[in-house]
């Protein structure tokens, strides 16, 4: 008995061959009628410029009849670019072109000047629709939208006259570069992590008069508007170094982010405004000296009868080509005879299998009834482990090998933040932390390897509100007919664990330092303990021998100065003694002004007024001032090393006052709740130093953003 199959199978596949050969033919007949007709191409390619050209018109038309007041922003000093003008109205490059482009489109404007940061962040706020000059760099696509392309530029570093030129940015690092606020140059440093010192301002002539002044090392901004800069501001000393090849700044009209109707209008306007010679107008009017390429165009000319020649050569192959395509076209005819033939040599044969046909048909039927009945039992088997996959407490997750993910089950929906319909757009590349990601490459190495892991690895990862939450996951490859496909991870939360974990060990570090702290404070007490009793002899003879009368100065200074030394080490010792009680000084009661004037009177201060002979030290006390309680000793280092700082910050000289006041709190005063209502004894020390400059003051807040 013949196999159906196997005969169906053989008379399709002539079916197929004969068919071929027909749409052979048909496509050489196609040919031939397009060689027919390429004579009629360029009268043709007339009709549609000109149907073009009418649509533009009417679209022109139509847009001025539905006018849009558009909110332009333009800068105050970006010359050739934008600037504004002796009246104070905006001009420019950028202003005549967007002026055009409206025009064109028939849309109105209100153009409002600023300084660049101000009409940045405007457009960014969607307080302006449109900046007709902006740099597209990659970190501002998410926040506004970019039209075609309509101007670049290169950047330059201005430095001052006999300095080296800065040929590129990577040649800049460690030094002190200028930029304005928000500019291209100034992103671009920031993307690149520039090292070096960035020192900021608000327009390019600032920058400029910086470097000229001999403040920093270079300036960097677009080459053409700082030299029109340097020469409208009448700079001297300056000098612009190569341009940088590290990038180039593309300008285009800058849209508020979402208004695809406006952006589309300007896209249309500017392709209309080149089209029409209005752009090579304002572009010569502007920017033709900075591109030596729009003077060449005397050689157009010669450029265009090339073109000419060109085309009539190919004029002359297309006649050749159709004198080909006409024999192919003969050949083709005779063969068409012979497939005839072989077609109604195949209806026959296909009139004789039709009965064989409808056997085959019966045997088909039962066995797509077999497969409806596996695909049913298939059907079943995916609603179980879909149920399984959603009500699992573990979270379950799959990839591609690329880290997308494919779909996720509630559990690890909830525990990463994330909605269902969020899951296209989830990595697991980004829910880890850099160091994660060697783990995570080495278990998808093993699971590529084995096609599943032997032991699980524990993941840090982000959840949507930025929060870490720890994972132990497992994964295997999902197979699609023998074929690796996937990767599916089971993941269980061991956050707690992880914390409990870390609990655990500060615990054990707390415990260590205490222990050690005990140690160092039973050493401290025991050799505390002894230098005392040394010291109580070597300052009880010294007040002895300094009640003898018949003692001259000499001895009776170096007496003072061995007392001196002596009470210097008590002091010590006391510090010793504080260690001993874990860092808790001994506490007395003592009255500052007391302690102060003792203090100015010590050899401390007494060399301290010797270095600093410029710095006069002033006391300003209470008479009746209260006593406290606290270590005369801790105080008394406290005042001295204020005083010492105070000194080094008034190289000039200057006064130092130490002032103190009783005062009564009847109020809680800000950021000292422990203070309750009651008296208290104020101790101020200040100076009339210079301060911390401004520059710093205002480059440590930049460091600190």
């Amino acid at each position: 008995m013949t196999d159906p199959s196997k005969e169906n199978k053989e008379l399709l596949e002539e079916n197929t061959f004969l068919n071929q050969r027909i749409q052979e033919l048909e496509q050489a007949e196609s040919e031939r009628q397009q060689i027919k007709y390429v004579y009629s191409f360029p009268i043709l390619f007339m009709i549609v410029v000109l149907l073009f050209i009418g649509g533009l018109a009417s679209g022109a038309c139509n847009a001025a009849s539905n006018s849009l007041k558009v909110r332009v922003g333009s800068e105050l000093d970006f010359p050739p670019y934008a600037f504004a003008d002796e009246s104070g109205q905006p001009a420019g490059f950028s202003i005549e072109l967007i002026e055009a482009v409206t025009d064109t489109m028939g849309l109105s404007i209100k153009i409002s000047t600023g300084a660049w940061d101000t009409v940045w962040n405007a457009l960014v706020a969607g307080q302006l629709d449109v900046l007709p000059i902006v740099a597209k760099l990659p970190e501002r696509l998410r926040l506004i939208d970019f039209s075609l392309p309509h101007t670049e530029t290169y950047d330059a570093f201005f430095v001052r006259k006999g300095d080296s030129p800065i040929p590129n940015i990577a040649a800049a690092r460690g030094k002190a570069i200028v930029v304005m606020r928000s500019d291209a140059a100034h992103h671009e440093l920031l993307v690149r992590n520039f090292q070096g010192n960035l020192i900021i301002v608000d327009t390019i002539p600032e920058g400029l008069k910086l470097i000229s002044s001999g403040k920093h090392n270079a300036f960097l901004c677009s080459k053409l508007i700082g030299a029109l800069s340097i020469k409208e501001h009448r700079l001297t000393g300056l000098t612009a170094g190569p341009i940088i090849p590290d990038y180039k700044r593309v300008f285009s009209f800058g849209v508020k982010k979402g208004d695809t109707e406006l952006l589309e209008k300007l896209n249309q306007g500017l392709l209309i405004v080149k089209t029409n010679g209005e752009y090579d107008r304002i572009y010569d009017k502007w920017l033709t000296f900075d591109d030596p390429w729009r003077k060449a165009r005397k050689y157009l000319l010669p450029a265009f009868a090339i073109a000419i020649a060109i085309a009539l050569i190919a004029g002359f192959w297309l006649v050749t080509l159709q004198r080909l395509v006409r024999k192919r076209a003969r050949e083709l005819a005779e063969k068409n005879e012979v497939i005839r033939l072989a077609y109604d040599d195949l209806e026959a044969r296909v009139a004789e299998r039709t009965a064989e046909l409808a056997q085959s048909n019966q045997a088909l039927q039962a066995e797509i009834t077999e497969r409806k009945r596996s695909e049913e039992a298939l059907r079943q088997s995916e609603e179980r482990y879909q149920a399984l996959f959603e009500r699992s407490l573990d979270c379950v997750y799959i990839h591609d090998f690329a880290g997308n993910f494919l779909d996720a089950n509630n559990a690890a929906l909830n525990l990463l933040g994330y909605r269902r319909e969020e899951i296209p757009s989830l990595n697991f590349a980004t829910l880890l932390s850099e160091d994660q990601i060697p783990v995570a490459l080495q278990a998808l190495q093993e699971i590529m390897d084995t096609g599943y892991q032997t032991n699980s690895t524990e993941f840090r990862l982000k959840r949507k509100n930025g929060d870490d939450v720890f994972v132990e996951t497992i994964g295997s490859v999902i197979l699609h007919e023998g074929i690796p496909s996937a990767i599916q991870a089971i993941g269980r939360d061991i956050t707690e664990r992880k914390k409990a974990e870390a609990e655990r060990k500060v615990l054990e570090e707390r415990l260590q330092r205490s222990e050690k702290m005990e140690a160092l404070g039973t050493l401290a007490a025991g050799v505390a303990h002894d230098l005392n009793n040394v010291l109580g002899i070597v300052v009880g003879y010294s007040e002895l021998l300094l009640n003898e009368a018949d003692m001259s100065s000499s001895i009776r200074s170096n007496i003072m100065n061995i007392m001196s030394g002596g009470l210097r080490a008590a002091a010590i010792v006391e510090d010793l003694l504080t260690l001993a009680r874990r860092g808790v000084p001994g506490r007395q009661a003592l009255n500052l002004n007391d302690m102060i004037v003792d203090l100015c009177k010590s050899p401390e201060f007494e060399k301290l007024s010797s270095y600093h002979p410029a710095v006069r030290i002033k006391t300003d006390i209470e008479p009746d001032l209260l006593n406290i309680s606290g270590s005369s000793v801790q105080l008394g280092k406290a005042l001295f090393n204020l005083a010492s700082n105070a000194s080094e910050a008034m190289p000039k000289g200057g006064n130092l006052t130490i002032k103190t006041e009783n005062q009564y709190v009847d109020k809680p005063i800000a950021g000292y709740d422990q203070i309750r209502e009651g008296d208290y004894v104020v101790l101020s020390v200040s100076d009339t130093g210079e301060g911390i400059p401004a520059a710093d003051l205002k480059r440590n807040e930049l460091d600190r953003k």
